[in-house]
């Protein structure tokens, strides 16, 4: 009797369309099931590969369909709840299914296959003859050089020690002469059966002396508010609109106690990992080591242990950031999303997802509240709040009847004329910092702008070093003293002459946090001073150890990013305050006066946390710009009229959707045309609600080689938008033009 054929439809984690129909060997037929990982061979590669639907009737011929290698899984590591909301997130955000099903698992888990080079005996010899030779070499002999000394390297990193356009085709015509051989090698885990680690990734926090927390009386009156949408076993949404400092952790905190109690489990998403230190403590010290951290700093192991905690249901509090919204957690009673407005929610890679949203269809699918908190909540969520859509609580004043922190502006310009020329800070900055210092308080400052000098000017000339890569000036860092692209990672010397004129006048423009640190260092050498940012934080427990001596006071004064401006709380600290604020409202998005109003009011929420009353100061060239005047007032309402008297205007979210579509390549005039095609497309594709805009040069015109050019998608009702953007891409692969390199980002954060 003839054996019957069986056929699996796979996911691949890769920008493709959905879904890829492979045949079942006899011996894993009865083994294999929705959520099963499988290692599958696509193209010469193999890859690991999700099993999401089994079918009789492949719509290809069945001499076409390769068979599944190996079955990766005795039972399957996704659920069926798991694959729900991942093909959601890759229908809502058009991207392939795999990719997101990969998002869903920690890093290290699956099986690829990457390709390896080794030189031949022939490439041997040849590269003995060119030994020899003191003549440059060519880039493909430059490389078989090198495999003389590393005979076997994977592609990606000698890629990598060779850098070039001409890469690749090197590499292809010294496999024609037959110099090299290339192989496909596996790499990763072949099994889920993870052991128990044996010490936990995370020490567990010392349980606190005081385990019932008191609340005010309005944080009780808002607390029970939440409990009663809780008790009704239903999807909601609640907005909790708290001003910093008014407790809103301590909410979360009996909110999750609530859960438990009911024995079941809480997820709660901070949008950054250098949020996640305190909380963990907050929360370990409260639910001890049932609490599981999830985030991209931990390293591989250490996220693969706690993944498999919470998969074991040995966890049952999840504290992570966006990629945790994924977490393997069963039973939720809440999900709480701290911070809800910040873009850090939105990942800009693919596959582009924004985990607040996420956070909410888990919860509708789960049929629990979802709770989302925020000082500055995003203009969005509090526009559905106001619909009544959202349930909207307030805080809105802080605990122990301590005050807002007084606001203040220093106009520059003003500053600008009595000082004859530009000024780091204002004489009002200087001597408050000197004033608080000297009466053993703490000061932050906050510079929104990384490294020394945004960029080097001759001024003979105006020339000014660009990325090679990037349509961006290199930024000048002192430590290491080298121009950097924040983009791209290039870096070089600075030039000691202007390679255009020849001139020595080399200018240092646009003062960034590295500058700031330098030159209070030298004003107040008696005062421990130290600076925050991406540079300063890059080695593995960095954050939390400038955030520990800046609690126990060994730190006087912390210059830092935006990473200083939200979620810390430190007593000491009296007096903030900023210098460039205006930087933000010069970006070409329109997300950008939200953005400055939200960072100003949240970095003044760091001071007078204590007794103390707080102190910020403002220096801006725009002191009449509405989002600074409403971010000193901590007028949110003022703010978000205005805000959204301009959305309204033109036509922007909360009003319409966008789809923000991104054309990339490495010839310019093609990519321009390509998305001149893909905006005429889409204009015969639309009906009469839509709008197309573009095409036109994205603002960052040129990343890492590659020209942007930007077609945008607006419209009222999504559904529409999405089928024109289907039909469209369908017409066109119909003509054979190709749209390999289109960034699709619904929803985006970033315009840029």
């Amino acid at each position: 009797m003839k054996e019957r054929r069986r056929f699996i439809e796979v996911a691949l984690p890769l920008p493709l369309s959905p879904t890829y129909t492979y045949e079942l060997p006899i011996k894993f037929q009865d083994k294999v099931a929705c959520g099963s990982r499988v290692l599958v061979p696509f193209g010469r590669k193999l890859t690991t590969g999700y099993v999401v639907d089994f079918t009789s009737q492949p719509q290809i011929p069945l001499e076409k369909i390769k068979k599944v290698r190996e079955l990766l899984d005795e039972q399957p590591l996704i659920t069926e709840f798991m694959l729900r909301l991942t093909k959601w997130a890759a229908d809502y955000y058009l991207t392939s299914w795999g990719e997101f099903i990969k998002a869903s698992l920690p890093a290290g888990i699956n099986i690829e296959s990457h390709t390896v080079v080794s030189i031949s005996d022939a490439g041997l010899r040849w590269a003995e003859k060119l030994a020899s030779s003191e003549e440059k070499l060519p880039h493909r002999f430059r490389v078989l050089k090198h495999l003389q000394n590393e005979p076997a390297l994977p592609v990606k990193r000698l890629k990598r020690l060779f850098p070039s356009s001409s890469f690749y085709s090197s590499l292809s015509w010294l496999h024609k002469e037959g110099f090299i051989t290339l192989r496909e090698k596996l790499a990763g885990k072949a099994s889920t059966a993870r052991p128990r680690a044996e010490k936990e990734p995370f020490e567990e926090a010392p349980p606190s002396s005081e385990k019932h927390i008191k609340l005010t009386p309005l944080q009780q009156e808002v607390y029970s508010r939440i409990v009663e949408e809780m008790d009704k076993g239903s999807f909601s949404v609640i907005l909790l609109h708290g001003v910093t400092g008014s407790g809103k952790t301590e909410i979360y905190i009996m909110a999750v106690k609530k859960v438990l109690a009911e024995g079941r489990n809480a997820l709660i998403l901070v949008p950054e990992i250098g949020l996640t230190p305190q909380l963990r403590r907050r929360f370990s010290s409260y639910f001890g080591n049932t609490v599981a951290v999830l985030h991209s700093g931990l390293g591989r192991g250490e996220r693969l242990d706690e993944w498999w905690r919470v998969k074991r249901g040995e966890a049952k509090v999840v504290l992570g950031t966006r990629s945790a919204v994924f977490a393997p957690l069963q039973n939720i009673g809440i999900i709480i999303i701290d911070e809800e407005h910040d873009a850090s929610y939105k990942q800009e890679e693919s596959p582009r997802y924004n985990g607040r949203d996420v956070a909410i269809v888990r919860a509708k699918m789960e049929e629990v509240v979802v709770l989302l908190g925020s000082a500055t909540p995003s203009l969005e969520s509090y526009y559905k709040a106001k619909q009544g859509k959202y349930l909207y609580l307030s805080l809105p004043t802080r605990v122990s009847n301590r005050q807002l922190a007084e606001a203040e502006i220093v106009d520059m310009k003003e500053e600008l004329k009595r000082e004859g020329g530009a000024v780091l800070f204002s004489e009002r900055l200087l001597t408050a910092i000197k004033e608080r210092l000297s009466r053993k308080e703490q000061v932050m400052l906050l510079v929104n702008r990384r490294g020394y000098a945004s960029f080097l000017l001759c001024r003979s000339c105006a020339y000014t070093p660009l990325c090679p890569h990037c349509s961006l000036a290199l930024t000048f860092h002192q430590r290491p003293k080298r121009l950097i692209c924040h983009y791209c990672g290039y870096s070089r010397l600075p030039p000691k002459k202007c390679p255009q004129c020849q001139g020595e006048y080399l200018h240092l423009v646009g003062e960034g946090s590295e500058k700031f640190e330098e030159v209070l260092k030298v004003m107040l050498p008696e005062e421990a001073i130290c600076r925050m940012d991406r540079d300063t934080t890059r080695r593995k427990g960095s954050y939390e150890k400038i955030l520990a001596e800046l609690a126990d006071e060994k730190i006087k004064l912390l210059v830092g990013t935006q990473m200083i401006a939200k979620g810390h709380d430190y007593p000491k600290i009296t007096l903030v305050g900023v210098v460039a604020s205006d930087s933000a409202l010069c970006l070409p998005d329109f997300r950008s006066s939200e953005r400055n109003f939200q960072l100003l009011t949240q970095v003044a929420g760091r001071a007078g946390r204590g007794d103390i009353p707080g102190k910020v100061i403002i220096q801006t060239y725009y002191p009449d710009h509405y989002s600074i005047r409403f971010a000193c007032q901590q007028d949110y309402a003022s703010f978000y009229q205005q805000e959204l008297k301009f959305r309204r205007w033109m036509k922007y979210p909360p009003f319409t959707s966008i789809i923000n579509l991104v054309v990339k390549g490495k010839d310019r005039e093609r990519v321009k045309k390509k998305a001149e095609l893909l905006a005429q497309q889409l204009r015969e594709n639309r009906d009469g609600t839509l709008i197309i805009m573009g095409p036109a040069l994205a603002p960052l015109a040129r990343i890492k080689g590659e020209y942007r050019y930007q077609v945008i998608l607006k419209g009222r009702v999504r559904t529409r938008m999405k089928r024109c953007l289907q039909q469209s891409l369908e017409a066109l692969r119909s003509k054979r033009i190709g749209m390999k390199n289109l960034q699709v980002d619904v929803d985006p954060m970033n315009m840029m």
